[in-house]
């Protein structure tokens, strides 16, 4: 089976080709830095950086892009209520987000800054406007809706849906309600450039266009993002590069589903969101991308105290098994494969179903914990272990953290306790035991020697 993804663009689950043979150019909306981003944010970013890894995985060579939006309504907002340079508000939001993508495993990437776009914006802009597709007006740009016969292809939205769903702006000049700017007039006491149309900022679709062409070209292979970006952000996105070059970006649109609290959406603007630091004080890093990636992206995901705990107690299950094929299998790798193995990949070629493929890894959780009953031989040992870890390489799930594979001195209660045992002194060997207990660690004693696993997280 191969790779098939749904793209938005027709509406249909395709067959995946990249555009250049071996070679993949994904683009991926990010975050508008104004705040510390909520594990809502999280669940596209870790999505499109776990697809970026099975695409690797599968052979292709990826290159993959990122924004930051730093110059924008919120952002410009945020540092005047603050009263500190826009570029001192974004830099910490962008220092935050590296902390918390660290610590979920995000890959390096590209990760253009608007600001840093601004020439190339304004070149675009111009080519817009002397093909007909835009207009200034006192001051500002926009986007002539009316002049793109497609627009709505991306979104498949009847024009009074879109004009309901657009940023409708105000701003006299405007020849059509759905038109959209591409630069704005500077206000007072708001960063600004300057332009052949004054001093100004780029508007907010402007930016992703601009970005995603300079670093991949157009039309790309991927271009990823939230299902709320769908429209009127990526549509617009759409139009402006369509309108220049007559390309429609890129080949593929992938938008994920979201996540939601209390039955509603999660978002900052009212307040229902987790931050990722808030998280992590409960579960790890690895459990946290776990629950992620536990439903298909393009699926709503709920989040609550259960189903965060219910990702922490899956890793442990993970991290169990694991150290059990270790302590049987032989230290070179073994035979990649088996019918979990199989399932994993149909999973992920089938529109990258994650929560299929989590499906699969816990089948082979599941056989490897029976097998290891049944004292499995070494060799059998090693395939499961090979197996194992690499969906969960491609998942992106890193148990080398305290409390999920790290032992945190628990190996050596473990050896002293043994040692306790071998000159009898049981009375020591059962203090250590019920000392292991209150770390949420078992013993299991075999023919083998001891094995240990956890039964809760500290």
């Amino acid at each position: 089976m191969s790779l098939a993804l749904h793209n938005s663009l027709t509406g249909q689950k395709e067959l995946f080709q990249p555009i250049h043979p071996g070679e993949v150019r994904m683009y991926v909306c990010g975050p508008t830095v104004y705040a510390d981003l909520h594990i809502g944010n999280f669940r596209t970013i870790v999505a499109f950086d776990t697809l970026a890894r099975y695409l690797r995985h599968l052979g292709y060579t990826v290159k993959k892009a990122q924004n930051f939006t730093d110059i924008d309504d919120k952002t410009i907002r945020r540092a005047l209520e603050e009263g500190i340079p826009l570029f001192e508000l974004t830099q910490r939001y962008i220092d935050t987000y590296h902390r918390d993508a660290r610590r979920l495993g995000i890959a390096e990437q590209a990760e253009p800054r608007a600001t840093a776009y601004i020439p190339a914006i304004i070149r675009f802009i111009e080519g817009l406007i002397a093909g007909g597709h835009a207009y200034a007006a006192l001051g500002s740009v926009y986007f002539s809706v009316p002049s793109l016969a497609d627009y709505g292809a991306l979104s498949h939205r009847p024009a009074e849906a879109m004009l309901a769903g657009a940023r409708v702006e105000p701003e006299p000049g405007k020849r059509d309600p759905r038109d959209f700017a591409l630069w704005k007039a500077a206000l007072a006491g708001e960063p600004s450039w300057e332009s052949p149309w004054g001093a100004g900022r780029p508007g907010w679709h402007i930016e992703c266009s601009v970005m995603s062409e300079a670093i991949l070209g157009v039309p790309f292979d991927i271009h990823g993002a939230g299902e709320d970006l769908l429209f009127p952000h990526n549509e617009n996105e759409l139009a402006q590069t369509r309108a220049l070059t007559g390309e429609p970006l890129a080949r593929f649109w992938l938008h994920g589903g979201m996540l939601a609290m209390g039955g509603e959406e999660m978002h900052k603007s009212i307040g229902n969101t987790f931050s990722v630091p808030a998280v992590l004080e409960r579960i790890s890093p690895a459990a946290l991308r776990l629950f992620l990636l536990s439903a298909h992206y393009r699926s709503p995901l709920a989040v609550d105290d259960e189903a965060l705990e219910a990702a922490q107690t899956a890793v442990r299950r993970i991290t169990n098994v694991l150290r059990r094929l270790r302590s049987v299998a032989p230290k070179d790798p073994g035979a990649l494969g088996g019918k979990e193995w199989e399932a994993f990949h149909a999973a992920l070629d089938d529109d990258f179903n994650t929560a299929g493929a989590q499906g699969a890894l816990f089948d082979l959780v599941r056989r490897a914990n029976t097998r290891a009953d049944a004292n499995m031989r070494a060799d059998e040992a090693a395939g499961l272990l090979t197996t194992l870890e690499a969906m969960l390489d491609v998942l992106g799930i890193d148990l080398s953290a305290p409390g999920d594979d790290g032992d945190d001195g628990v190996q050596e209660l473990v050896d002293r306790r043994q040692e306790a045992r071998a000159r009898r002194d049981f009375a020591e060997a059962d203090a250590i035991r019920a000392q292991l207990a209150s770390l949420g660690v078992q013993v299991e004693d075999t023919p083998q020697g001891p094995r240990w696993f956890r039964t809760a997280r500290r």
